[in-house]
């Protein structure tokens, strides 16, 4: 499908907003893999190193990483464009024994209200790569950091695609590696229609469905062409890549053997591993604001 009929996120992250926080909370390699609970240990980790004075949390969901940023003793307030998810968070905090003032529904790729270098720290996980005009997105947020303040988020790895062997890695070869260009019409089609039959999809069953099962705009990223293409541009600078969502083999494989593949990748996640360059699926990027 041509990605301008895809879904607007935030319209699929309203109709999830009771269920979001159950990726955080439950560990059922039966059912489904905790990649948001790795990515959450990942950025406290980070948190508790730099040490921020004042946080926003950019597409805070319904919340949960954002209370247990509070339960850590860290300053932070955040926001969400999904209606629904500022009313989950905003019962989740109240249920935690925190202001429901805490959450405010606001856009990252139009920001009101929110006056510019106020904020020493910016986290921003599973939300950016959702944005329509990406670029637009990193300016706003980036403008509200003061000098020398740090923006962490998430994205997702367009390497693992050389890894996965479905549709991703046929995509990533067209348009990423070969020279299509150079070749005929003829040949072209002889070529994709090859790749097609080698890239099959297997349907994997999941206990719930997810945002990304429901044909929802995205946008993937090199993690070896960041520095210059995402931070660079907003007068940002990397202090570090740590991957997540790590897969033992081809998620090609996931049907044959689902619970023994989500178990066994769970046992090689490692922020730190060159592997992630290509095993894990999304990575967490630290960055810091020009001086």
């Amino acid at each position: 499908m041509n990605d301008k009929n895809k879904i607007d996120a935030f319209v699929s992250f309203g109709s999830v907003a009771s269920d979001y926080g159950r990726q955080y909370k439950e560990v059922d390699y039966k059912k489904s893999y905790p990649a948001n609970r790795y990515r959450l240990d990942i950025l406290l980790s980070v948190l508790k190193k730099i040490k921020p004075k004042k946080i926003l949390d950019v597409g805070c969901g319904s919340g949960e990483p954002l209370i247990e940023m509070l339960k850590a003793g860290f300053d932070v307030r955040g926001f969400d464009y999904a209606a629904e998810m500022v009313e989950q968070a905003r019962k989740n905090l109240k249920q935690a024994g925190y202001p429901e003032d805490l959450v405010h529904r606001n856009n990252m790729e139009d920001i009101k209200g929110i006056a510019p270098g106020q904020f020493d720290c910016i986290v921003a996980m599973g939300s950016v790569y959702y944005a329509r005009d990406f670029n637009k997105t990193m300016s706003n947020i980036s403008s509200l950091l003061n000098k020398g303040g740090r923006f962490i988020f998430s994205l997702r790895n367009e390497l693992f695609s050389l890894f996965s062997l479905n549709k991703y890695s046929l995509s990533f070869f067209w348009h990423n590696l070969m020279p299509t260009e150079l070749f005929s019409e003829e040949t072209k089609q002889k070529i994709y229609d090859s790749l097609s039959d080698c890239f099959q999809e297997q349907k994997v069953t999941r206990r719930f469905e997810t945002v990304d099962d429901l044909n929802v705009h995205s946008i993937y990223h090199n993690p070896l062409t960041v520095e210059s293409e995402v931070l660079a541009p907003c007068n940002l600078k990397s202090e570090g890549l740590f991957f997540y969502h790590y897969h033992s083999m081809p998620p090609v494989l996931e049907h044959v053997i689902p619970e023994e593949y989500r178990s066994t990748s769970a046992k090689i996640e490692n922020p730190v591993d060159w592997r992630g360059l290509f095993m894990a699926s999304a990575f967490v990027v630290q960055s810091c604001k020009r001086e």
